[in-house]
């Protein structure tokens, strides 16, 4: 009888345990956290940075205020609440402006539905004069790049570029 008690105890116990957990959201982030730039957004600025050492120039710094305006762009361009494009890039600018003294700024944005798409879009941005010219700017010091995948699979890409004085 001891052990029937202590058996139908511990049954309940976990019971409201295993209740509990599945009440908690996994998914809450601390406004800290998502900030932080993922995998993907990490291998691209990797990339860039070393064709800029690699041609001779400076490596460009992260900057969690420009990646911030990127990652807000590319959120809207992947929900389609922008379309995609350099829509309200003059406001990113004056956002930034607000905050951090700045002579010029450039703007990079792609989309892909690649498997690996920190390469694609690197690739991408390569193969393109104008995204290429942006990359290869010796005036640029500090940099952002966000990604956000929507939900049919394509990867939006934002590169804020900024030559911070």
């Amino acid at each position: 009888m001891k052990i029937f008690s202590i058996l139908i105890l511990s049954l309940l116990f976990f019971s409201f345990s295993c209740t509990e957990e599945e009440n908690i959201d996994p998914i809450q982030t601390t406004e800290e956290e998502s900030v932080s730039m993922d995998v993907v957004e990490m291998e691209v600025f990797k990339l860039i940075n070393n064709h800029r050492i690699m041609i001779g120039l400076e490596a460009l710094s992260h900057n969690d205020l420009v990646y911030i305006q990127a990652k807000t762009h590319s959120e809207s361009m992947a929900s389609g609440e922008t379309d995609f494009g350099h829509d309200g890039f003059s406001e990113r600018v004056s956002l930034i402006r607000e905050k951090l003294s700045i002579g010029t700024v450039g703007e990079n944005v792609a989309y892909n539905f690649s498997n690996k798409p920190a390469e694609k879009v690197f690739d991408q941005w390569m193969d393109s004069e104008g995204h290429r010219k942006n990359i290869e700017n010796p005036k640029f010091t500090h940099g952002g790049i966000a990604m956000k995948k929507s939900g049919n699979g394509a990867y939006y890409f934002t590169h804020l570029l900024i030559e911070q004085k």
